[in-house]
């Protein structure tokens, strides 16, 4: 049975902003550029690539974050703490609770929180369509027994949730169109529905799934990237497999890409022309084109985040042990991550809450990835030493289109964990759970 912890009231939006006009006072315009955000103990935190001009950009207290597609703004959840920071390499969520989302520009100004003030509404992070002016999250009333979430499109620059909509339908979690026009909703009933937010949208498949066959872990639709096309799930041929079918919105026409036992998750690439299958046991890279499998890449941590680089040459799996950098020119492992010990992880159950990753550790432009981390080593040698007698540090790792290139490059030390470089397409993550 989950536990949702009630926080105190979230921080006014006056406070918010005059906080964050006093951190950035006197430091002149600072464009988004590279910079990569990360959480100091529950503050957010942005510096360059090389750790030069670090700075504080939101009060305390706050508890994520993620960049905007344009990486000129970030969209942060705030309110009183919610206990000990994540941890340095966390592939969990930050636990949902009663708390407050705004957006900031990475130039400075008065925030603009984009919710509704509300002492007994927990809230979710919040994640970009791919053009960056809507916004979706999930919203419910927080207590000892199951929850009754609605979801709400909103957007960016709109004050207290004026020009928020109440996602109907939705069942599970919901996808929005690349420039935020429609949203695509699975229905209690199955019903795959697409149209505007705020309306019921038509129904243009039946027979969804709201939770994957075998699995305690929700379905969902993914937008493929590139293309005007849906992905959803439904029962298999047996009651042990998810059958995952390709719905074309311009023909109507629909195809079967594959069924899958034990299916976790599913993501596309970049590109969208392959499918990232997250099973028990490992990844599966599925060509959308009917193709063979491309590789299976072992994995039994249930918590594991694998992230595309943008131009999908590589795969970064991270888990409660460290991390693998994977080429998938030929899906070998370039280089290794090991933590001095494992992470210690949050128990799973069936009210376990999950949603997309909001945040890339990878740089824009595939050249590097960010990463946290306490005692570690790196292809066998001790990471750099964090500062001042620091527990963690922040890192950057440059690759070439083919190796990684030279050892890890320390930039912050202190409590750090979420470092986020770049925006992802949201189809292009795995769901990252809430605990």
């Amino acid at each position: 049975m989950r536990v949702h912890r009630v926080l105190r009231a979230a921080l006014p939006l006056a406070l918010l902003g005059a906080l964050a006009l006093a951190t950035l006072a006197g430091c002149g315009f600072h464009p988004g550029g590279d910079q990569i955000a990360y959480l100091s103990g529950d503050q957010l935190w942005v510096a360059n690539p090389d750790g030069s001009n670090p700075r504080q950009l939101t009060p305390r207290q706050t508890i994520s974050f993620s960049w905007s597609p344009d990486h000129y703004e970030l969209v942060f959840r705030y309110g009183a703490s919610v206990g000990a920071p994540p941890l340095p390499g966390a592939t969990w969520a930050a636990p949902e609770s009663v708390s407050d989302l705004a957006v900031t520009s990475i130039s400075g100004g008065s925030p603009t929180q984009i919710t509704p003030t509300a002492r007994d509404q927990a809230r979710s992070d919040a994640w970009w369509d791919t053009q960056g002016n809507r916004l979706l999250y999930r919203e419910y009333t927080p207590g000892a027994g199951g929850i009754a979430a609605a979801y709400f499109e909103s957007q960016n620059d709109q004050p207290v949730g004026i020009a928020r909509k109440v996602v109907l339908a939705a069942a599970t979690l919901p996808t929005l169109s690349p420039d935020g026009s429609q949203v695509a909703v699975i229905d209690p009933d199955g019903a795959l529905r697409l149209g505007p937010a705020a309306q019921p949208g038509a129904i243009i498949a039946q027979d969804a799934l709201i939770r994957l066959v075998g699995s305690d872990r929700p379905a969902r639709i993914l937008w493929r990237p590139g293309h005007d096309a849906l992905l959803y799930p439904s029962a298999g041929p047996d009651d042990t497999t998810t059958t995952l079918t390709l719905l074309d919105l311009a023909s109507h026409t629909s195809r079967h890409i594959t069924s899958v036992g034990g299916l976790r998750d599913v993501a596309f690439s970049p590109d969208g022309a392959l499918l990232l299958l997250a099973t028990p046991t490992g990844y599966t890279i599925w060509p959308m084109d009917g193709q063979a499998p491309r590789a299976v890449i072992a994995e039994s941590d249930p918590l594991a985040q694998a992230s595309w680089s943008p131009d999908g040459r590589w795969l970064l799996v991270e888990d409660h042990s460290g991390a693998r950098l994977i080429r998938t020119s030929d899906w070998s492992v370039a280089a290794t991550l090991t933590y001095a010990s494992p992470l210690a992880e949050p128990t799973l159950s069936d009210t376990t809450l999950w949603r997309p990753a909001a945040s890339s550790p990878w740089s824009a432009d595939s050249a590097a990835f960010a990463f946290a981390s306490g005692p570690a080593t790196w292809q066998g040698q001790p990471l750099p030493t964090p500062a001042n007698g620091a527990t963690a540090g922040l890192y950057t790792q440059h690759v070439t289109s083919s190796a990684a290139q030279g050892a890890p490059i320390l930039i912050a030390s202190g409590v750090i964990s979420s470092p986020g470089w770049s925006y992802p397409d949201p189809s292009t993550t795995l769901l990252q759970a809430a605990a």
